[in-house]
């Protein structure tokens, strides 16, 4: 259920009707991200070699080219041979992970990161180990389950690579987006009009021209939540398929992302299908520690 608190004041966001803003860098990254965590390792790597070759090795040997292989065998060894994706980067993971646990306990956990919006069983496995790591909310549809301790520690890992890997790349925080449509963004657009001010209330000229509204809104939010540093694919997502066109009808969040909020970099770091659809589209996953969050409204169809 969403909840709308009305703030008052506030400079707001800009001119009402703009089509987005580029997603802005918070703050340079920290001299001493990456000093302990080594976020790339080159493709001659001996450890990308041998671990190229176990994954072969599992693919034709044990699971014979059928579809029963874990999603990771597939996603790891289409990035090696196809050169598809962040192969410095991802295998860089894998090392970190395993550093900290075994080679069958860093698979899984970046398998359960591939499929964490599409297989149920994924799912539970990341929900399950991101309210034990950090004690967030879970929905009350997902099923948890019991992980073992060892494989806390690889989620820990993983968890530890991507927040470094996210300040070498944004710095300690960066502002970003997320569309929503429905019966969340429906109440969103109704209350925003009745939230109008004068940017100006002294300068007679103003009225009618210089007119924003106070955007802060506080909105119930799961554990696990995605953002994207591209406004304009935010908008994607607050938008229905009209024949061949992509209609806006909901509302685009906005919020600036800390790295210690950070849980997963999907389609940065990790493991993603080969299919490269949105592949730059910077897909960030926070934790949300309380069931409300303070986000401000950056655009909505009217």
């Amino acid at each position: 259920m969403l909840t709308i608190r009305i703030l008052k004041g506030g400079s707001g966001s800009g001119n009402f009707g703009h089509a987005g803003r580029e997603g802005e860098v918070g703050g340079s990254a920290s001299a001493n991200v990456g000093s302990s965590i080594q976020l790339k390792i080159d493709a001659n790597d001996p450890y990308v070699t041998e671990l190229a070759k176990y994954v072969k090795n599992k693919l034709d040997k044990e699971y014979r080219g059928t579809l029963n292989a874990p999603d990771v065998l597939y996603h790891l060894g289409h990035r090696v041979f196809a050169g598809q994706g962040n192969l410095e980067s991802d295998y860089a993971m894998a090392k970190y992970i395993e550093s900290k646990t075994d080679r069958e306990t860093m698979l899984e956990v970046m398998n359960t990161q591939y499929g964490w919006t599409m297989s149920p069983r994924s799912a539970a496995k990341e929900w399950s180990a991101m309210h034990a790591i950090t004690g967030a909310n879970v929905p009350e549809q997902i099923a948890t389950v019991e992980l073992t301790d060892k494989e806390l520690e690889g989620y820990k890992a993983r968890q530890e690579f991507v927040q470094a890997y996210f300040e070498s790349k944004y710095g300690k925080e960066m502002k970003m987006y997320r569309g929503v449509a429905g019966p969340y963004a429906n109440k969103i657009k109704k209350v925003m009009e009745s939230r109008k001010y004068i940017v100006d209330p002294n300068n007679e000229y103003s009225y009618n021209v210089h007119e924003d509204y106070d955007r802060k809104v506080k909105v119930k939010a799961n554990g696990l939540t995605s953002w994207t540093n591209d406004a304009y694919n935010a908008q994607t997502f607050a938008s229905k398929r009209s024949g061949r066109r992509l209609n806006f009808v909901g509302v685009v969040l906005e919020t600036m992302v800390h790295s210690s909020d950070v849980w997963i970099m999907p389609r940065d770091v990790g493991v993603v299908p080969p299919i490269t659809f949105m592949e730059d589209a910077g897909e960030v996953v926070t934790i949300n520690r309380d069931k409300e969050m303070n986000w401000s409204v950056n655009d909505w169809a009217e």
